[in-house]
């Protein structure tokens, strides 16, 4: 045994313990990430093979029990094996340390390439199975699985030892196989006799124990690792199989050129009245050259620098924070930092675009239109918008680019405006097709960051004066008459109307299902007084569905009220929903084209833009974040509006929040901002989308909100530990979920503080549900050891037995009639799991169930909501784990999930992995606590096997 571990610890595949206690999560996409390494002090030398684009982790680091687990890498520890699932003696733990199938179990969970010496010596298949190593059985039947071996050894036999089953399993049997040789041809068998009780994947390992010569008593001694596989699922799942193996995705296949670009021909638009009359238009905020060779060289020093760019290079890195943290932003490098890390955004967004690049794609003609089919494209991947741009040229003829504008699209193709030159020379040749990313938003962020500088005006971000109580006079009735239930509410309209947070923005903290649009609404209609025209509203959101919901909730009140304020007729005389080009009518609420309040011509429902003056005499103008950007080019005066209000902040970039303030609420050197800012959201939801990893270590990743948030003027105060009601309201009152949904959510992220207000006649109406665990506690924990799958060259997981689960559940739900198709949702964070689960449903004609991720559910609500998880494997978690995918490591994606359901909430994923995170640990003790989790068998680890703060157990 001894020469065993040697051996491998000589070989370096035994991991050492680590010590790092650090939480850096980092991936080398490019040189750039070596900041995120060194927190921002990058060395001005450093070994070249530090600047290859290889992969690197580093894992977060969560529990002390982690750490201890660092040290006792053997597994063994208070008089048990973890391993071997063994009771050990004080007298027979060193013994046990040493036998043989306890160090094959210990180099299995931490370091399988102990195995890849006997790769070369044997081949190992099942029989009569749908892979080499994989095969379904169903529930309930007998098995014998024929497990087929021979030697790959041409001219000499080896000896095989023994068969270990490196982990038992109570369903499983293995024959007992008796020592033999194996000569070059010969084939031969173990048998594995198999009859299963529940549904899921097992991971069987056997270990082929290979010696050079059984004459030899110390002959070598190699391993020869066989993962079998075996789904235990219905027929129904045979047919969602990967529809071919998984390849890794390559990278772009098209190198770019210095060619002769042939401009192409965008769609026309009818000549708009809204003149953009601003100099800031003609700015194209293009990452400067200098910049972009610092990016491609990880912001360290190069070959052939100039002393010009060694002092860039300087200023660059000294502006660069030294941590993710917020605290390093001030009114000072507030404009060039976040100028910086857009830059970095977009270097970021122009090398993961490449990644949609085609080879060898062929056009379709229809008539004199040349249309592209762009696989993924409903999915949105690529997301592309019309008048988008592409660049195409022929295979086999590089010396000319020929730029492409978007017509049109319709699902997955794409009609090209192209020069007439590649229309009259196309006949079927394949192209090579690039894409480039939209730079609209990007400039309209950029231009926010030039004129909060050049309006000097970044201090007013940083708001830190306390406000005085202002004079309240009475309020007009409450046009929502539940808000005179609702304290919080009440003081948050209060508040907006009678400006007591006077120069500083106010915010309202909107938990889930709090009501935080409504209380908006109300607050506008409190301050909207038609007959006078002295109030003017700007409202936006970084959505078109959080601006449609604004705008639904207020032209719902506003059509309902007794006596009505103002005819539905003339509503569109007050009110515009001014929508981008890119809007196009069939996409709008119908209620709104009925009213006539958006800006599409009803003649063509094509989107066209007034001109300043009529978009001037409106009393509320609703848009999204980026749209308003035109307001400000237009020269619409600062001061116009006299209230700000942006909802749902805390999904926008900082710099996004930014458009609709620079210019419209300041001005040069102004001391305070022009009008009323109010701000909502919740930043414990999901935050901004980012693709550069870097930019959101340093802090891009941060919303506006939360990091208002985070300042003294907004935070709780130490000695009531309260908020100060002048400048922000927590609204405390939840109406969607019954108490036992919203416990573990409410104790994580909102100091428990939350109360379940919702009514019961929906919270309560699974109750008695007869598929709960436990009556009268609405909540299922599923457990399911399933198998992570991929398919083609999609990175995207899926897990066959949670889509069986799920749709087991569906059925159940419908046949018992206590909930419609469309009050149940499907949440996943994988695109792949969320077309099986579509294709799933179809197969069972089922009706159609709202399946989707958790950035679709966000903001949304129904009487169920189905989680499916999909990971088990601990390998691909690791990967999760780098880059906050899925569910794993990101807990505000955790927390949209679990507060959209009101009165049944059901997850369905593998404990063994999830009880390695804190947020779904403690919603697992939760279930475990109430009698409400079924599956799998599971027990809580005391002491979690981790590999360098990863799990690694099976």
């Amino acid at each position: 045994m001894k020469n065993l571990v040697a051996t491998l610890a000589k070989a370096g595949l035994l991991d050492k313990p680590s010590n790092r206690e650090n939480s850096d999560v980092n991936f080398k996409w490019n040189r750039v990430e070596e900041l995120g390494i060194h927190n921002g002090e990058i060395p001005g030398k450093l070994p070249s093979k530090l600047c290859k684009p290889k992969p690197r982790m580093i894992i977060s680091q969560r529990f002390n029990q982690e750490r201890e687990s660092q040290q006792r890498p053997d597994g063994v520890s208070g008089g048990r094996c973890e391993f071997c699932n063994l009771a050990l003696t004080p007298s027979t733990i060193e013994e046990h340390k040493k036998d043989e199938l306890h160090i094959l179990r210990f180099a299995y969970r931490r370091n399988r390439k102990a195995f890849d010496e006997g790769k070369h010596l044997l081949a190992v298949r099942l029989l009569d199975a749908e892979a080499a190593l994989q095969k379904s059985c169903r529930v309930g039947q007998r098995y014998q699985i024929q497990v087929q071996f021979n030697s790959l050894l041409d001219s000499k036999e080896i000896f095989l030892e023994r068969v270990y089953s490196l982990i038992p399993h109570k369903d499983i049997n293995v024959e007992e196989m008796q020592p033999m040789s194996l000569f070059p041809g010969e084939l031969h068998q173990v048998e594995i006799n198999a009859q299963f009780s529940s549904r899921g994947a097992v991971m069987f390992p056997l270990v082929f124990k290979l010696k050079s010569s059984v004459a030899e008593s110390n002959g070598i001694v190699k391993y020869h690792l066989a993962d079998i596989h075996i789904l235990i699922q219905s027929e129904l799942m045979d047919q969602l199989a990967p529809s071919e193996p998984y390849r890794s995705p390559l990278g772009p296949v098209v190198k770019l050129t210095e060619s002769s670009v042939l401009p192409g021909k965008p769609k026309e638009r009818r000549a708009q009245q809204l003149e953009l009359t601003s100099n800031l238009r003609k700015m194209s905020f293009e990452i400067p050259q200098t910049l972009l060779r610092f990016l491609n060289h990880g912001f360290k020093e190069h070959e052939n620098m100039t002393h010009y760019e060694r002092e860039k290079l300087e200023e660059v890195r000294a502006l660069l924070p030294k941590s993710n943290s917020s605290d390093s932003l001030n009114p000072l490098n507030y404009a060039k930092l976040f100028e910086l890390l857009l830059f970095i955004e977009e270097h970021q967004m122009s090398r993961d675009i490449h990644s949609y690049d085609m080879h060898n794609a062929v056009l379709k003609r229809t008539n004199d239109q040349l249309w592209l089919k762009v696989p993924g494209l409903v999915d949105k991947r690529p997301s592309l918008l019309i008048n988008d741009t592409v660049f195409v040229n022929f295979v086999n003829d590089q010396s000319f680019d020929y730029e492409g504008f978007i017509q049109r699209i319709d699902n997955n193709y794409v009609c090209l405006g192209l020069h007439d030159k590649f229309v009259e020379e196309y006949t079927n040749q394949p192209v090579e097709v690039r894409f480039k990313v939209n730079r609209s938003v990007l400039k309209s962020m950029h231009r926010a960051l030039y004129m909060i500088a050049f309006h000097n005006a970044s201090h007013l971000l940083f708001p830190v004066k306390e406000s005085k109580p202002a004079q309240q006079p009475p309020l007009r009735p409450w046009f929502n008459s539940n808000i005179g239930k609702n304290p919080q509410q009440q003081a948050a309209v209060r508040n907006i109307v009678h400006n007591s947070s006077q120069n500083s923005p106010y915010l309202v903290f909107g938990p889930p299902g709090t009501g935080k649009t409504v209380t908006l609404v109300e607050a506008i209609l409190q301050l909207w007084d038609p007959s006078r025209k002295k109030t003017r509203i700007l409202v936006c959101a970084p959505s078109n569905s959080a601006a449609d919901e604004v705008t639904t909730r207020l032209l719902d009140k506003i059509c309902n009220m007794q006596p009505q304020v103002v005819g539905q007729e003339a509503l569109k005389q007050h009110i515009l929903r001014m929508c981008a080009m890119s809007r196009s009518q069939d996409m709008m609420p119908s209620k709104f084209i009925e009213l006539g309040i958006t800006n599409h011509d009803p003649r063509d429902g094509e989107v066209y833009f007034p001109p300043k003056r009529v978009i001037m005499k409106y009393d509320i103008v609703i848009s999204t974040f980026a749209n308003i950007s035109k307001l400000v080019l237009a020269e619409i005066p600062a001061g116009h509006f006299t209230h700000i209000v942006m909802d749902e902040v805390g999904q926008a970039l900082e710099t996004e929040a930014l458009i609709p303030l620079a210019g419209l609420a300041t001005h040069p050197n102004a001391s305070k901002f022009c009008c009323q800012v109010i701000m909502a959201g919740d930043p414990k939801q999901l935050g901004p989308i980012l693709q550069s990893p870097i930019a959101a270590r340093f802090g891009l990743d941060i919303s506006m909100l939360e990091r208002l948030m985070a300042l003294p003027l907004y935070s709780k105060k130490p000695d009531t530990n309260q908020y100060d009601s002048n400048v922000l309201t927590k609204l405390v009152l939840n109406y969607r979920s019954h108490p036992s949904i919203l416990q573990v959510s409410n104790n994580l992220f909102y100091d428990g503080e939350l109360e379940a207000r919702g009514d019961t006649s929906i919270t309560e109406s699974f109750c008695s549900w007869k598929g709960l665990k436990k009556e009268g506690f609405p909540l299922i924990f599923h457990g399911v050891v399933g198998m992570d799958e991929r398919e083609g060259a999609s990175p995207s997981f899926f897990n066959r037995q949670e889509v069986e689960i799920v749709t087991d559940y569906v059925q159940k739900i419908l046949a018992d009639r206590v909930a419609t198709s469309e009050e149940i949702g499907v949440v996943t964070p994988y695109n792949k799991q969320v077309k099986k689960i579509r294709r799933a449903c179809e197969l069972l004609r089922l009706p159609d169930i709202d399946v989707g991720s958790v950035e679709q559910f966000q903001g949304q609500e129904r009487k169920v909501i189905i989680i499916s998880t999909v990971r088990s494997r601990f390998e691909f978690v690791k990967f999760d784990y780098m880059f906050q995918l899925g569910f794993l490591k990101n807990p505000k994606r955790f927390n949209v999930a679990v507060t959209r359901a009101r009165s049944l909430l059901v997850i369905v994923g593998n404990p063994n992995v999830l009880q390695h995170d804190q947020c779904w640990r403690e919603l697992l003790q939760h279930c475990m606590n109430n009698n409400a989790y079924t599956g799998a068998p599971f027990e809580f680890e005391t002491q979690r096997n981790i590999d360098n703060g990863t799990p690694v157990a099976f």
